[in-house]
Formats: C-alpha cells, structure tokens, sequence
C-alpha cells in the first residue's frame, strides 16, 4: 500500500464507531523526507500540567480554567524560544529501539500473568522528557516508594 493510514480507537460501546481506519494517498514532498514535529500545544500543556501528574489514587485539584490556561501560555513561551533557537527541536526524532522482548503466545510470564511487570526504561521516554525539561516521575514508584 502506497499511503499513510491511521487508525482511530474508541470504546467498545453499543452505538459507537469503536474502529476507524482513514487512508489518505500519498503526496510527493518537494523537499524530499517528511518529517514528524511535535505540535507546540501540547508541549506546551506537557509542560504546565506536569506538576498535576499523579500516580496515586486521589488526584491533586485542578486550578480554574483561567489559570491553567494562563499556565499554557506561559510554558507555550518557552517551548517557542526552543524552537526558535533549533529549527529541528520540534521534529520527533527517528530513534526507535526495542526495550522489551516482543510478546510470544505461549510463553511463560514470570510471575504469572496477574503481575505487574518490572519497569523498564525506554530510552525515547528518557529522550522526550529530557527535551521538555520534565522529571520522569514513574521512576520513583520503582521499589515501592511513593
């Protein structure tokens, strides 16, 4: 196939379109290569929601609308000084790399199936969050800490 497909998921609900798949044709680019980029938003709202990441149960509050959106616009400021300052900072880079075996039906889980597998660190996450200034909070739930 000589296209871009996408595919889009929802809930398995009754009266919904729970699968969705949109082709669109291939277009010649005169500058050869696409390249993906980052949308500058939603860098942008990454980086003003980080300190309401919770991994707990009970969520921290939201502020009013007001404020995190004066929050967005802030951090909005500074995603655009990066991307002024590196024509490539917003293109997502092609480093790819497996961090985990791929799954085989049959094989034998360690711990049995109802565990919760052992982190491991992806090195596009680690990537990622470095680009945007961003803790990687997940790390500090390994070994049981909070």
């Amino acid at each position: 196939y000589d296209g871009t497909c996408f595919l889009s998921l929802d809930k398995c609900l009754p009266q919904r379109d729970f699968l969705q798949v949109v082709s669109f044709p291939e277009v010649p680019h005169p500058g050869g290569a696409l390249a993906l980029e980052y949308d500058e938003e939603w860098l942008s709202i990454l980086r003003a929601c980080q300190s309401y990441l919770c991994l707990n149960r009970r969520g921290p509050q939201l502020p009013p609308a007001a404020s995190m959106r004066e929050q967005i616009e802030k951090e909005r400021v500074w995603v655009r000084e990066r991307a002024q300052g590196d024509a490539g900072w917003v293109k997502v880079p092609s480093n790819f790399e497996h961090t985990l075996p791929p799954h085989r039906p049959g094989s034998v889980v360690p711990g049995g199936a109802r565990q919760q597998p052992p982190f491991h660190p992806s090195p596009q996450t680690e990537a990622f969050v470095a680009k945007l200034s961003l803790p990687m909070p997940h790390v500090r739930t390994v070994g049981g800490g909070g």
